[in-house]
């Protein structure tokens, strides 16, 4: 009971709304350029603010060390955290630092999705390669779980790139696998060796960037 009344009692920002992206556009914003939402909730007044981050990649935590799937990794990504500690936010009702709960949502999705899997964990002299097989969707890969309700249009995926790194932290080496846009069959790219593969050989743990489109890419025409 005494929850609730706090609950009712706490006020709602929404200024993020009306802020004007500044970014220039050109091909690389409309087609990578998205927006996350923070709804950020100070647990003491239960005041409620929103803040936009304009994004083009996604770096997305790895949950499990041996295997996951992409949908595991979104989940993580995407799921409320709690600020507490260092990490308390300065709530403006309360005039002070107070923990807060804060969850993200995409308020609008790019046409071209790319995810980062973050495999490289780096804390102090402590240098490890998660080398997690995580399994990503080739087609129907469904946003719409992680989209604003009043922003999903278009919110399933297909898979159409992978950049592979071999190697660890200190060095390596950078294949990529590409889906041709006429023929739908998928290549190896190895520096100067370019080679025909199948989508079997698409799931690998060396996965590090993944690119999704919501839109089929047409076949380039000649003027």
């Amino acid at each position: 009971m005494e929850s609730t009344k706090r609950r009712n009692q706490g006020t709602t920002s929404t200024a993020w709304e009306s802020r004007p992206s500044v970014t220039e556009s050109s091909i690389i914003t409309r087609l990578f350029e998205g927006h996350l939402s923070y709804y950020i909730m100070c647990l003491e007044c239960q005041t409620t603010t929103y803040k936009n981050e304009i994004f083009t990649v996604l770096s997305l935590p790895i949950p499990y060390e041996t295997e996951c799937s992409l949908e595991d990794c979104l989940e993580c990504f995407f799921q409320q955290d709690m600020l507490t500690w260092n990490n308390q936010i300065t709530c403006s009702c309360c005039g002070t630092k107070q923990d807060a709960a804060v969850k993200a949502s995409i308020a609008k999705a790019p046409k071209i999705v790319i995810f980062h899997l973050k495999r490289f964990d780096c804390q102090g002299s402590y240098k490890k390669k998660l080398k997690t097989d995580i399994y990503y969707p080739l087609n129907n890969l469904d946003l719409s779980p992680y989209i604003y309700p009043l922003f999903r249009k278009n919110p399933k995926y297909s898979l159409f790139a992978v950049v592979n790194h071999f190697g660890d932290l200190d060095g390596g080496h950078y294949t990529a696998f590409c889906k041709h846009t006429v023929s739908q069959s998928w290549y190896n790219f190895d520096d100067s060796q370019i080679s025909e593969i199948p989508e079997s050989a698409l799931q690998t743990p060396a996965a590090y960037l993944l690119f999704y489109s919501n839109q089929s890419f047409s076949v380039p025409v000649k003027n």
